[in-house]
């Protein structure tokens, strides 16, 4: 299980942090102490909250993709980042429908 990590500086001395990713975001938005925690969140549709916090401009379809990916457990592909989110905001997830 990948834990989630704090933004450290890249070097010694240097004032620039490193960006944090989107997994991580959500993993700390939804109080994960794994990454691998997002999976049974997701399960019991609970990421509502946590992933309604991130701006849509924050990160890139690629990144929702890989995050929504691996949250889920499958390998998805999404065209906009509303799409991504909302894959996770409104997933019924009794019976693998989207709850529309």
């Amino acid at each position: 299980m990948k834990k989630t990590r704090d933004v450290q500086p890249e070097g010694p001395g240097s004032a620039t942090k490193r960006s944090e990713s989107l997994l991580d975001l959500i993993a700390k938005e939804a109080h994960c102490d794994y990454l691998s925690d997002l999976h049974s969140l997701y399960l019991k549709g609970q990421l509502s909250a946590p992933v309604s916090r991130i701006a849509e401009d924050r990160f890139g379809v690629q990144q929702w993709t890989e995050a929504v990916s691996y949250i889920t457990r499958r390998t998805l592909s999404f065209t906009s980042v509303q799409e991504a989110q909302q894959y996770l905001l409104v997933k019924d997830h009794t019976n693998g429908d989207f709850g529309l």
